[in-house]
């Protein structure tokens, strides 16, 4: 019973991160530029606080 429900939320997680990982690949200049451009806010406003 336990193998089986692992096995299918193996099978869920797999397939979200492939997908994930498609998307993130297609367009990765996009991703990364809005990362990086939400990182540098983020790390920008810890020393302030």
């Amino acid at each position: 019973m336990d193998i089986q429900m692992i096995v299918l939320i193996a099978l869920s997680v797999m397939l979200v991160i492939k997908i994930v990982y498609l998307v993130f690949f297609k367009r990765p200049e996009q991703a990364a530029h809005h990362t990086h451009r939400h990182h540098s806010h983020g790390h920008h406003h810890d020393p302030r606080s």
